[in-house]
């Protein structure tokens, strides 16, 4: 994004094959897809379905963006540090109102 460069290519064909539903002279109604270019994050195959106590099985049938969302979610929490440790604040869980105060 700093480099202001363009992102859009070829959907990649580990996404969906472009070519079965694209047909520009087609009406949009019979058309499956609307566009043969995109932009596509690269790496998000290399997610860690382990990690997050996911079946390979399940881990593929989720949407790109929702991995993407575990991944940056659980980098924030690590990133945060135990709640103990900020502001001597107490233990958080099923009881516990230390975040209400």
């Amino acid at each position: 994004m700093l480099a202001a460069a363009d992102a859009s290519a070829v959907v990649p064909l580990d996404r969906w094959d472009v070519d079965t539903g694209y047909a520009p002279t087609t009406s949009p109604a019979r058309m499956t897809a609307h566009v043969r270019t995109a932009a596509f994050m690269p790496g998000v195959a290399d997610f860690d379905a382990g990690a997050f106590r996911l079946s390979a099985p399940e881990a593929g049938a989720m949407d790109p963006q929702q991995r993407l969302l575990l991944e940056v979610a659980a980098g924030a929490l690590a990133d945060a540090g135990p709640l103990a440790a900020r502001d001597g604040a107490g233990a958080a869980g099923p009881g516990s109102h230390a975040l209400l105060t």
